[in-house]
Formats: structure tokens, sequence, C-alpha cells
């Protein structure tokens, strides 16, 4: 059975993100399976932090059944009928993740963003962990409304040949949620290396375009000192907008003196974001490119 996972923390963006996600399941016959993890790292304190894990754990089984009760009652009033679990766990999520991952059909994870707060400070950083340990698409929801159905979608490509191959599963992705897809790059200022075979990608990622049957997809060159502002001056946040990205792997020296295109976006835009695996292999349903 396909399952949509949902990392929760119950801050007002997580609930936005479950509802989202109640939604896409109602819609493609999915599975809901919420998750909430509690892991502090280990790291070294002048004084061992004094924590009540067990309370920590009993406390977040009560939200965890209310924000069940609370998807249910809603999904209720439109007639929906799909399956929901729950996992409650001190577990770290990197791990949690993959275990999940290798028993469930997971076609998509999704979380809030927010500040780190005291009770919490780790969840912020949940995002790259997430990132870096989903098989699947991550859809990355702010506190604010999003309406999949009918999006518009922007694809912030970085030009890589891979792309071309990605907008083969973009395009089911378009057609399911019955949305617009449009491609953009921008043209920022070099780092510690110049990026001089940028313009040659350029002309080679168009004929690519125009050579394949996506050639009719708005393709917008933007210039700009900050990718993340141009980005949210072209495509601002909104419950339409639905900005697209793809986590790339790098090694070392690219993390060195290159920021990285997805991490660079995600910290700042906060509109809806998802985020595609560099080497995402869709197997079944529409969420996973096979559908009409």
């Amino acid at each position: 059975m396909k399952t949509i996972l949902v990392m929760t923390n119950f801050s007002r963006a997580a609930k936005i993100a479950a509802q989202t996600a109640l939604g896409i399941a109602e819609h493609f016959g999915a599975e809901l399976l919420l998750l909430h993890s509690y892991h502090l790292p280990q790291i070294i304190l002048a004084e061992p932090l004094k924590m009540d894990y067990k309370e920590i754990e009993e406390k977040a089984a009560v939200s965890l059944k209310k924000e069940k009760e609370r998807l249910l009652k809603l999904m209720k009033t439109r007639q929906g009928c799909i399956r929901i679990h729950t996992i409650n766990t001190i577990a770290p999520i990197s791990e949690i993740l993959y275990d999940i991952q290798q028993g469930e059909k997971v076609v998509l994870a999704v979380m809030g963003r927010h500040k780190a707060h005291k009770s919490n400070f780790l969840f912020a950083n949940h995002i790259h962990i997430a990132m870096r340990n989903s098989d699947c698409p991550l859809l990355i929801l702010s506190s604010s409304e999003f309406l999949p159905d009918r999006c518009r979608i922007n694809f912030a490509s970085d030009l890589n040949e891979k792309d071309i191959t990605l907008l083969e599963s973009i395009d089911k992705i378009r057609k399911a949620f019955k949305a617009s897809v449009s491609l953009s790059y921008v043209l920022e200022s070099p780092g510690l290396i110049a990026d001089f075979n940028e313009e040659d990608r350029i002309v080679s990622f168009q004929r690519a375009l125009r050579k394949d049957k996506f050639s009719d997809i708005p393709f917008n060159i933007l210039k700009s000192a900050s990718i993340t502002h141009k980005i949210d001056r072209m495509f601002p946040p909104s419950k339409d907008n639905l900005l697209l990205l793809v986590n790339r792997t790098h090694g070392l020296l690219h993390e060195i003196f290159h920021s990285s295109h997805c991490h660079a976006i995600i910290k700042k835009h906060r509109g809806a974001i998802l985020v595609l695996p560099e080497h995402w292999k869709p197997t079944c349903g529409p969420l996973a490119g096979d559908g009409a």
C-alpha cells in the first residue's frame, strides 16, 4: 500500500503539513503515517541535560493521538476514508526514516518548517536530515496554507543534465495535480571559484529542452546577486505556488567552495517546497511517476 509519511512536532506548520498530506492521500488512495521523533544528539556538555524521556514520550503520545483524531474528524467532514497510522519514538530521525522506508512503500514525505525553540531545538535541523535520508520526494510547508490542486510548479534547476530526465516524472506530477510547470535558472555572482562553463551549460540545456517534448515549458533565465531573493520575487510564497528543487550530493571540495543550490534556497524561501532526491526513480502511482 502506498504511504505518505508526515513528520510532526504538533506545531502550526506541522498541522498544516498534515492537513495537506491528508488531502493528497485521499486524492491518491494512500495511507497516512504520522511520525513524531524527539532525539537529542550525542554532544558534550559541561553538565548533562536533565530530561525525563519517559515523560516526554508519554506527552508526545497524547499529542499524537489528538492529532490523529483531528485528522480523522477532518476526513469525516469530507467523507474520506483512508487509514492513519502513528509512530512515536525517541530514535534519531535518520534511523527511523531508514527503517520506515524498508518496510513501507513511502511515496511522499511531508513536514512543516519553523524556527527552532527551546523545548525542541533540534527539529528545525530535521529538514536537512530528512533530505539526506529520504528516498522519496519531500514536501516542506510553512505555516501558510498550500493547495496542491492546480498549483503553479516552478522548477529551480541548476542545469544539471539529469534534470531533463527528471522532467518526465515532474510532468506526471504536474498532470496528477492539474498544475502548470515552468523552469528557472538564476545567474548568480561567482563565488570563490568562478563557473566558466555557465554559458555553455545554458545553451546545452536549452538545446536538450528543444529536442525533447518539453519545448513548451517556459524557461526563465534570471540575473541576481542572490538566488533566493530572485526566486522569491518571481515566484512569491502563496497557496498556489510550489517551488521544486533537486537535492544533489556533492563531494567535499564542492561543499567548501560552492554553496549548495538546494540548501541555499530552503534556508530562506518560506513557501511550499518539493525536494526530489538526486537519484529518484519512481516506481508506482501518480505521485511516483506512472500516473496520468
